[in-house]
């Protein structure tokens, strides 16, 4: 049962409370083939709701591994249930004593008895100090880091407004500022994002460059630019070679494939080119523009996919 209620803890974001006093009645098939519902009381809000005329169950899908869990759990305190007349699943009864619900004090005690056995530390090596809520902060954690919206976490957490949520995503992104490094960024965009661009970059425009990559407003041909602002417009815009030989440029392992089909034409194109060439019977054709520029992108496209396999898709 206990790991039951961490997986109900740590999958909906769920209060204490509210986990503790879950019906038999909870799971409710949803709308989408094979989705579940999870229906529960949000006590913190239940006066909020009553004035505004709003159900007093809240809703949230599971996964149909969690519901098959508490499908069981629900069978299992049907005998319960019914000797006691209550309509709570998560309740228990020693011999000999009276019928019991959940204690969540008690839970969270056993899991801060487990951390200080095998000596689970936090950042700071102290013993980590497990409370139901951090489940709840991990799941919010989670689900901005990979692209939630503001009213998706209103929804998944039960509020009736955006500005508990909005305090989240200050106090996520606040702590995410001083790991902005360039592992943070390859995991994200899975980009090679050398010190060189990066160091250039205070801590507050790296918040700004990383809302720019989720929105995709600096995205270019198989990458993205780390061109400031402030530098003005693009230079290279006017060139032959535009992006490939840029120093702004940040691509990555998943557009290798890309870089190598672009150095593998570049390699025909430049070949066909001096062929040409020789049996023009043209011998200076080093010094040309055209055999220079082609040159010049053969090497850019090379470079890159050497940086790329050499990295293994880390940055350097």
């Amino acid at each position: 049962m206990n790991r039951l209620v961490f997986q109900i803890f740590s999958e909906t974001g769920m209060w204490a409370k509210e986990v503790a006093f879950l019906e038999a009645d909870c799971l409710e098939t949803a709308r989408y083939e094979g989705a579940v519902k999870l229906k529960y009381i949000p006590y913190k809000t239940l006066k909020a709701r009553r004035r505004n005329g709003i159900g007093e169950h809240h809703t949230v899908y599971v996964s149909p591994e969690l519901a098959e869990k508490i499908k069981k759990q629900i069978i299992a305190s049907e005998e319960l249930r019914r000797k006691h007349d209550l309509p709570y699943i998560f309740l228990h009864q020693n011999e000999g004593y009276k019928v019991a619900m959940l204690n969540v004090e008690y839970f969270i005690k056993k899991i801060n008895d487990l951390i200080c056995k095998y000596g689970i530390c936090d950042n700071g090596d102290e013993l980590w100090n497990f409370t139901s809520r951090q489940c709840r902060k991990t799941l919010v954690v989670n689900m901005i880091e990979n692209g939630a919206t503001t009213m998706e976490l209103v929804y998944q957490l039960g509020h009736l407004s955006q500005s508990t949520v909005m305090q989240y995503y200050a106090e996520v992104k606040s702590a995410r500022l001083a790991e902005m490094n360039m592992e943070f960024f390859n995991a994200q965009f899975h980009l090679l994002l050398s010190k060189e661009q990066l160091t250039t970059f205070s801590e507050e425009e790296r918040r700004l460059l990383y809302v720019d990559f989720c929105l995709g407003k600096r995205r270019v041909e198989f990458g993205f630019c780390t061109r400031k602002l402030c530098e003005g417009a693009c230079k290279s815009r006017s060139r032959s070679v535009h992006c490939a030989n840029c120093p702004h440029l940040c691509t990555g392992i998943k557009y290798l494939p890309f870089w190598k089909q672009l150095l593998q034409d570049q390699n025909e194109r430049v070949h066909g080119l001096l062929k040409g060439y020789q049996q023009a019977g043209i011998a200076s054709y080093e010094e040309y523009i055209e055999c220079r520029q082609e040159k010049q992108l053969l090497a850019a496209y090379r470079n890159i996919v050497e940086t790329i396999e050499g990295s293994g898709g880390d940055c350097k």
